[in-house]
């Protein structure tokens, strides 16, 4: 069955300003905590009935207006994104501006993110034009379309899936017992000989679903929960795909479903709630909450910005190609462009190691980065939030000194960076011929 809990974090922000409260006087007219509110203010608990009732006993308040659409959900991502090209730098609005502008005119910072959109499509168009290539539509990516949708009907679909699991201890044999009582299906590890490089088949006339031996203990669960999550929760993608943008590309609708199962998979093994809890009584430490839900310390990093949008997440293959984006990364990140080679993931160091930048607004931001075979993955914290983590507690993890991070080498006036790759646009080169700098494209 799905959930109808309601998350309104923005809204109900928005409404306590209009009566004029402040979070604690909120707090104690609902008969909450203060803390407590502000985790619902953020999305990270949802609005209770006795809250709901509350409010509804108040003067002015209209109670329907919190069950509705969330425009900043939608619109803050890419409206950060906008306001961190270089061609905007220094208009950036500080603190909460930006959200209460989303909430005052949605229309209006909908239509800025249209038109920010149209010019990014012109600039691609004028390179493709200069090398050669033919001039392409802009299409919807399905990463920015998962990205928008607050998956409230997936998140509430997993945590009652949890909650039926037996035994909870054992999240395997739960997932395991969940698939033989509810569908028939029994669980096999089975050597390469049989299933050659495939993770895992479900075999649907002998009701099997065959995990390769090879895999590690973690990954064999989430092969495990990407089929609960298929069989239980083919309603919601279904009908969420046909609400996309990708009816008439069946490719692409194909990898919004993935994208969907994906999520619901890793929300099962570790739910809203019983997740968001654990990290903060964890303080972030990443490798204490992948143990406690059996999950890679990779997908542990997800779901924390999965369930906090101010952490961001970023993860690149071995060619630099970023393979998944989540949340608010505080910083500029190109489409047509190289990463700046700056970032902590392109960094040598094993395990994980913690680095301080400077966001788009121009204060610190701290970043967790894990190198991994094949690739690299990060979290994005603000310095508020890094604060407050394990990270900040260990002299061996803090970062030693803080580094420029550009745009792209192309966009960069950053000078004497060893990972320059091209010389800048926005200033003349100013090569030596008789000084080799710390790049070709230095002394600048």
């Amino acid at each position: 069955m799905t959930s109808n809990k309601i998350f309104a974090g923005s809204r109900l922000r928005r409404l306590r300003l209009k009566l004029g409260f402040s979070q604690s006087a909120f707090a104690q007219s609902l008969g909450l905590s203060a803390s407590y509110l502000n985790l619902m203010e953020r999305d990270q608990r949802p609005l209770t009935a006795q809250v709901v009732l509350k409010l509804s006993a108040m003067e002015g308040v209209d109670v329907a207006e919190l069950s509705g659409g969330d425009a900043a959900h939608v619109l803050l991502q890419p409206l950060r994104e906008m306001l961190a090209d270089p061609l905007l730098l220094g208009e950036v609005p500080p603190g909460n501006e930006l959200r209460d502008a989303v909430q005052s005119a949605p229309n209006f910072a909908s239509a800025a993110v249209k038109l920010y959109a149209a010019y990014r499509e012109v600039l691609r168009n004028l390179a493709n034009a200069a090398r050669g290539f033919p001039q392409v539509p802009a299409e919807t990516k399905v990463e920015d379309w998962g990205g928008g949708r607050n998956n409230n009907d997936l998140e509430g679909l997993a945590e009652d899936i949890w909650s039926e699991l037996s035994p909870k201890d054992d999240i395997f044999s739960g997932l395991k017992a969940r698939l033989r009582s509810s569908f028939g299906i029994d669980t096999r590890i089975l050597p390469t000989t049989i299933l050659n490089n495939d993770r895992s088949r479900y075999d649907r006339h002998s009701q099997r679903l065959m995990i390769s031996e090879t895999l590690d203990f973690e990954q064999r669960i989430m092969e495990a929960a990407h089929l609960v999550a298929r069989l239980e929760g083919r309603e919601i993608v279904d009908a969420a795909a046909a609400m996309s943008p990708f009816n008439d590309r069946p490719d692409q609708q194909r990898l919004a479903k993935a994208a969907l199962l994906h999520h619901l998979a890793l929300a099962i093994l570790c739910p809203r709630g019983r997740f968001s809890a654990s990290a903060e009584d964890l303080k972030f430490d990443i490798e204490s909450l992948a143990r406690r839900f059996s999950v890679t310390k990779a997908k542990a990093m997800q779901r924390v910005s999965q369930l906090n949008s101010e952490i961001g997440f970023l993860g690149v293959g071995a060619n630099g190609d970023i393979s998944s984006r989540i949340g608010n990364l505080h910083f500029f990140l190109p489409e047509d462009a190289p990463l700046c080679g700056q970032l902590p993931l392109f960094d040598e160091e094993k395990g994980f190691h913690s680095a301080e930048m400077q966001s788009q607004e121009g204060s610190p931001l701290y970043v967790l980065a894990l190198r991994e075979p094949g690739g690299a993955v990060a979290l994005f914290f603000t310095a508020e939030d890094f604060a407050k983590s394990a990270y900040a507690q260990k002299p061996m993890q803090r970062p030693n000194s803080s580094r420029n991070l550009g745009a792209t080498c192309r966009l960069c006036e950053v000078s004497h960076c060893a990972r320059r790759s091209a010389a800048s646009v926005t200033r003349p080169a100013g090569l030596n011929d008789y000084i080799r700098g710390t790049t070709d494209f230095e002394p600048v």
